[in-house]
Protein backbone atom coordinates (compact mmCIF):
# COMPACT_ATOMS: atom_id res chain seq x y z
CA UNK A 1 0.00 0.00 0.00
CA UNK A 2 1.08 3.53 -0.67
CA UNK A 3 0.45 6.95 0.78
CA UNK A 4 -2.44 7.60 3.14
CA UNK A 5 -3.89 4.09 2.79
CA UNK A 6 -0.56 2.54 3.77
CA UNK A 7 -0.23 4.80 6.79
CA UNK A 8 -3.80 4.01 7.88
CA UNK A 9 -3.40 0.26 7.32
CA UNK A 10 -0.23 0.28 9.39
CA UNK A 11 -2.25 1.67 12.31
CA UNK A 12 -5.00 -1.00 12.33
CA UNK A 13 -5.19 -4.16 14.37
CA UNK A 14 -8.08 -6.60 14.44
CA UNK A 15 -8.94 -7.85 17.92
CA UNK A 16 -11.92 -10.21 18.00
CA UNK A 17 -15.03 -8.22 17.15
CA UNK A 18 -13.24 -4.86 17.01
CA UNK A 19 -10.62 -2.93 15.08
CA UNK A 20 -8.15 -0.81 16.99
CA UNK A 21 -6.47 2.28 15.53
CA UNK A 22 -3.03 3.00 17.00
CA UNK A 23 -0.82 6.05 17.19
CA UNK A 24 2.43 4.36 16.20
CA UNK A 25 4.64 7.12 17.61
CA UNK A 26 3.20 6.92 21.14
CA UNK A 27 1.94 3.33 21.08
CA UNK A 28 -1.48 4.45 22.30
CA UNK A 29 -4.86 3.31 21.00
CA UNK A 30 -6.56 6.26 19.26
CA UNK A 31 -9.88 4.56 18.62
CA UNK A 32 -11.68 1.27 19.02
CA UNK A 33 -14.12 0.51 16.22
CA UNK A 34 -16.71 -1.74 17.81
CA UNK A 35 -19.99 -2.84 16.29
CA UNK A 36 -19.83 -6.36 14.88
CA UNK A 37 -21.67 -9.21 16.60
CA UNK A 38 -18.92 -11.73 15.75
CA UNK A 39 -15.23 -11.74 14.87
CA UNK A 40 -13.72 -9.45 12.25
CA UNK A 41 -12.13 -11.60 9.53
CA UNK A 42 -10.75 -8.96 7.15
CA UNK A 43 -10.50 -5.25 6.54
CA UNK A 44 -9.61 -2.87 3.72
CA UNK A 45 -8.61 0.79 3.82
CA UNK A 46 -9.69 3.34 1.22
CA UNK A 47 -6.89 4.85 -0.88
CA UNK A 48 -7.25 8.24 0.84
CA UNK A 49 -6.87 6.58 4.26
CA UNK A 50 -10.08 8.12 5.60
CA UNK A 51 -12.21 5.01 5.83
CA UNK A 52 -11.83 1.33 6.58
CA UNK A 53 -14.22 -1.49 5.70
CA UNK A 54 -14.43 -4.44 8.08
CA UNK A 55 -15.75 -7.89 7.16
CA UNK A 56 -17.19 -10.08 9.89
CA UNK A 57 -18.22 -13.63 10.68
CA UNK A 58 -21.61 -12.08 11.57
CA UNK A 59 -22.30 -11.77 7.80
CA UNK A 60 -21.96 -7.99 7.62
CA UNK A 61 -19.47 -5.38 6.51
CA UNK A 62 -19.10 -2.02 8.19
CA UNK A 63 -17.74 1.18 6.66
CA UNK A 64 -15.92 3.21 9.32
CA UNK A 65 -14.84 6.84 9.31
CA UNK A 66 -11.35 6.77 10.84
CA UNK A 67 -11.44 10.41 11.98
CA UNK A 68 -14.62 10.02 14.05
CA UNK A 69 -14.46 6.29 14.77
CA UNK A 70 -18.09 5.94 13.74
CA UNK A 71 -19.69 3.37 11.46
CA UNK A 72 -21.07 5.19 8.42
CA UNK A 73 -22.83 2.15 6.99
CA UNK A 74 -23.57 -1.50 7.65
CA UNK A 75 -23.71 -3.64 4.52
CA UNK A 76 -26.03 -6.62 4.98
CA UNK A 77 -26.91 -9.34 2.50
CA UNK A 78 -24.60 -12.33 2.86
CA UNK A 79 -26.07 -15.50 4.36
CA UNK A 80 -22.85 -16.51 6.15
CA UNK A 81 -19.68 -14.85 7.38
CA UNK A 82 -17.81 -12.38 5.19
CA UNK A 83 -14.27 -13.68 4.75
CA UNK A 84 -12.67 -10.99 2.56
CA UNK A 85 -13.23 -7.46 1.32
CA UNK A 86 -11.61 -4.90 -0.96
CA UNK A 87 -12.25 -1.28 -1.86
CA UNK A 88 -11.97 -0.06 -5.45
CA UNK A 89 -9.23 2.53 -6.08
CA UNK A 90 -11.82 5.34 -6.37
CA UNK A 91 -13.49 4.27 -3.10
CA UNK A 92 -16.92 4.09 -4.73
CA UNK A 93 -17.40 0.32 -4.47
CA UNK A 94 -16.66 -2.44 -1.98
CA UNK A 95 -16.31 -6.08 -3.03
CA UNK A 96 -16.90 -8.83 -0.49
CA UNK A 97 -16.50 -12.60 -0.45
CA UNK A 98 -18.51 -14.83 1.85
CA UNK A 99 -18.61 -18.38 3.16
CA UNK A 100 -22.00 -18.55 1.41
CA UNK A 101 -20.05 -18.87 -1.88
CA UNK A 102 -20.92 -15.44 -3.25
CA UNK A 103 -19.11 -12.24 -4.11
CA UNK A 104 -21.02 -9.00 -3.76
CA UNK A 105 -20.33 -5.56 -5.18
CA UNK A 106 -21.60 -2.81 -2.86
CA UNK A 107 -22.22 0.89 -3.09
CA UNK A 108 -21.09 2.00 0.37
CA UNK A 109 -22.90 5.35 0.05
CA UNK A 110 -26.30 3.75 -0.39
CA UNK A 111 -25.53 0.55 1.54
CA UNK A 112 -26.95 -1.51 -1.31
CA UNK A 113 -25.50 -4.53 -3.08
CA UNK A 114 -25.31 -3.73 -6.79
CA UNK A 115 -24.33 -7.21 -7.95
CA UNK A 116 -24.04 -10.75 -6.63
CA UNK A 117 -21.72 -13.19 -8.36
Amino acid sequence: MRGDAGRAAGRLCVVGQTLKVWDLASGRVEATLDGHADGVLACAVTRDGRRVVSASADGTLKVWDLASGRAEATLEGHEFGVTACAVTPDGRRVVSASADGTLKVWNPSSGCAEATL
